[in-house]
């Protein structure tokens, strides 16, 4: 399934680029938490922060890799539910 997730972003060090843990099937729940992040950022280092939160798009379920060991994501917000789905045995498209 297709989902949204916020990625803290350095304008310095793009390769250190960091995902938020929730992903959301609404792209406007993501939005709003990368809004607020942005928000609080710039209100605790000033204007012109190096970091910068954005929403990315991605599927779910997927692998990748974290410090060297191999890893997936598999949860996601469904809608407006405040409760996390577990996607793991997820195999529609």
């Amino acid at each position: 399934m297709q989902a949204y997730r916020v990625w803290s972003t350095w304008k310095d060090e793009p390769d250190d680029d960091a995902m938020v843990s929730a992903a959301f099937e609404l792209h406007q729940r993501a939005q709003a938490i990368a809004d607020q992040a942005n928000t609080e950022h710039a209100q605790a280092v000033g204007p012109n922060p190096k970091c910068h939160y954005v929403v990315r798009e991605e599927t779910i379920p997927r692998d990748f890799t974290f410090q060297g060991k191999l890893d997936r994501v598999v949860m996601v917000f469904l809608g407006e539910d405040a409760v996390t789905t577990d996607l793991s045995k997820f195999t529609g498209s």
